[in-house]
């Protein structure tokens, strides 16, 4: 299959890598003003990989800043880029983006398809499939500018596009690359509502924040940052997660239970989310920021928490906790970080909480 990566970050190098050395032909895609994260491979077009996926390396069919380039002729284009960087994606896109060329934003955050569709939309491209994720297929991190880690692999991620035909056609393309990673949800809000990164990384900024902003080095982030209470905050704006779920009678899962489904045979368990994150052989490497400038907060909480919180204002449920963590990082940010986050009035309506 002919594969356009759109995002050249972590995310970006993991799929190019592992999709490429499986034998598909990849092209990867950055935005101009961050070319420099192309600068180390433009020349060879090949990533290093190591991971549960597979070692060796692997070479890329085009490294690119041009879009018109990265989506000629291919079969699918997969956005791996930052939640914040999805509307200037979809504005480049749009020239470009063909109707049987289906896009998946992964993860696609909060509503990040019904955004995605709407500037799609406002810059002339009416008939594209956009859908998201409701995760990020893999656990992996760059290593230099030319390798990357892949440390686990999850299975069973919700999928949804525009209706749910469309959601199984692209389940179906996805399954060519990798089987049982993906499955199709009811809708776009089942799979919005079961982003599960905004329920645990916003309350490991907060909880850990004198440690690693004074410090400025990194710590294990779970091994070392989870502790029972940030456990028990994490597990608080869970259950107003699944309180919206269940409002909306769709089916409910929490996050301890998503991570154990995620990555079943790779020894992640527990009673608890506690004992889930504290003891994952997955997240054991994971290393904290350094910074408060880290898509832990300028991702989790604008394009996580923000959204949920108009989801459920919308739908009559009261999330008190949701409210009060996007208040507390908004002081400790200094600024209002809804006011950047995604605006979901006008993308949700009545029809969809029936």
């Amino acid at each position: 299959m002919r594969i356009a990566v759109l995002g050249a970050g972590n995310g970006g190098f993991g799929v190019a890598a592992d999709l490429a050395h499986r034998g598909h032909k990849v092209r990867l895609y950055e935005f101009p003003t961050f070319a420099d994260n192309l600068k180390a491979i433009r020349e060879t077009k090949e990533i290093k990989l190591r991971g549960v996926t597979g070692e060796g390396c692997a070479r890329l069919e085009t490294v690119t800043t041009d879009m018109e380039v990265a989506l000629a002729g291919a079969d699918l284009a997969i956005a791996v880029v930052p939640a914040y960087g999805q509307r200037a994606l979809a504005a480049v896109c749009a020239p470009y983006l063909r109707p049987e060329q289906p896009l998946v934003l992964s993860p696609g955050y909060v509503g990040g398809a019904l955004e995605f569709k709407q500037i799609l939309a406002a810059h002339g491209c009416q008939e594209a499939t956009v859908a998201e994720t409701s995760a990020f297929p893999f656990a992996c991190r760059k290593e230099g500018d030319d390798a990357v880690w892949i440390r686990g692999i999850k299975k069973g991620i919700l999928l949804a596009a525009g209706n749910h035909a469309q959601s199984m056609a692209v389940v179906q393309q996805l399954d060519e690359l990798w089987p049982g990673s993906f499955t199709a949800a009811s809708s776009i809000l089942e799979s919005s509502l079961n982003e599960i990164n905004p329920v645990i990384h916003p309350p490991l900024m907060i909880c850990n924040l004198g440690l690693f902003e004074e410090s400025g080095v990194p710590f294990k982030l779970f091994t070392q940052g989870v502790s029972p209470g940030t456990a028990r905050l994490m597990e608080a704006l869970d259950e107003e997660r699944m309180a919206i779920l269940r409002h909306l009678k769709l089916p409910v899962r929490s996050t301890k239970d998503w991570l154990i489904h995620f990555y079943q045979d790779q020894g992640v368990y527990g009673d608890d989310l506690y004992e889930v994150l504290k003891y994952s052989p997955v997240h054991k490497a994971a290393l904290s920021p350094t910074s408060l400038n880290h898509r832990y907060f300028t991702e989790d909480v604008s394009f996580g928490l923000v959204p949920l919180a108009a989801i459920a204002t919308q739908a009559g449920v009261d999330v008190p906790t949701i409210k009060g963590c996007i208040r507390l990082a908004s002081a400790i940010a200094g600024q209002d970080l809804a006011v950047s986050g995604r605006e979901l009035s006008g993308l949700i309506n009545e029809e969809m909480f029936r």
